[in-house]
């Protein structure tokens, strides 16, 4: 099996094991997770409804603003990971990592990897 097959399957378990579900699928499928806004209460709500729905949408952040720390640390775990010459290959296109590192875009970081790991010869 390659090593960059190999990297991949490391990742993939060690984003499961050690984060979320979440991480994991990020990385094995390339999946975003979504956080769907919950349904807005109808016209002239109950309090009780109000009140779940304000509950519901704070969850909805919550785990929007968990997700963006976990690829944030995931990001950065698949950075420290990669050989100096990954890392030198990597740097070459700063404009790029730059973008990639502001957005936490874990998908295109292991794009641009799988793309320089494949393209090297």
């Amino acid at each position: 099996m390659p090593i960059y097959l190999q990297s991949m399957k490391k990742l993939g378990d060690h984003a499961g094991t050690k984060m979320n579900n979440n991480m994991h699928k990020l990385v094995k499928k390339k999946m975003e997770a979504t956080f769907p806004k919950p349904k807005a209460p109808g016209k002239g709500p109950a309090k009780h409804v109000v009140d779940e729905h304000r509950e519901l949408m704070k969850r909805k952040l919550d785990k929007e603003d968990k997700h963006n720390e976990d690829k944030a640390k995931l990001f950065v775990i698949i950075m420290t990971q990669c050989s100096p010459e990954m890392k030198d290959k990597l740097e070459a296109q700063s404009t790029e990592l730059e973008k990639l590192k502001d957005d936490n875009d874990v998908i295109g970081l292991l794009d641009m990897i799988k793309e320089l790991v494949y393209n090297a010869g």
